[in-house]
């Protein structure tokens, strides 16, 4: 898909199946984290990221919501022609972006990279210790760090 027209069908795709099946998602308990489409000589891979607001999915759990997101859109009849659906977890070390992501690892390691230096650095480690109005406040040995959510360009928990 190159071209913008291409790029605005392929938005306006995946904002259809992603208020088709949100509801779903989120009464069976969970949460959409990404949803996303490709395009392969066999048809239309389509694949969700789906956890639980508390985090850790399992392998049973995306295999019953595979189940369920399959039947919906075969009786929405949303997409044409086959496609491969499918369901997995986002990791323990995907990327941290929004308060939600940040309030999820509260009280864990994390590894932060900002947008442009900040006390001339331009990643930080530390804990969260808490998520106040957009803020992250990281714990760095026995000092707290203030982050705004703006300020970063990526994060990740510290796996050990």
């Amino acid at each position: 898909m190159n071209s913008s027209r291409d790029t605005h069908n392929k938005e306006g795709f995946l904002h259809k199946i992603e208020h088709a099946t949100a509801l779903c998602v989120h009464t069976l308990g969970y949460e959409m984290m990404e949803v996303n489409f490709s395009k392969t000589k066999r048809g239309l891979i389509l694949r969700f990221l789906i956890d639980k607001p508390t985090g850790g999915i399992s392998l049973q759990e995306c295999g019953m919501l595979n189940e369920r997101l399959s039947e919906l859109l075969d009786k929405e009849n949303m997409i044409e022609g086959s496609y491969v659906l499918e369901v997995s977890s986002p990791g323990v070390d995907r990327p941290l972006y929004s308060e939600k992501d940040f309030l999820r690892v509260c009280g864990r390691r994390v590894n932060i990279f900002f947008n442009e230096p900040v006390d001339k650095k331009l990643e930080i480690e530390g804990v969260v210790d808490e998520i106040k109005g957009s803020v992250v406040f990281l714990r760095q040995g026995g000092q707290i760090i203030k982050i705004p959510l703006d300020k970063i360009k990526k994060a990740k928990q510290v796996i050990i």
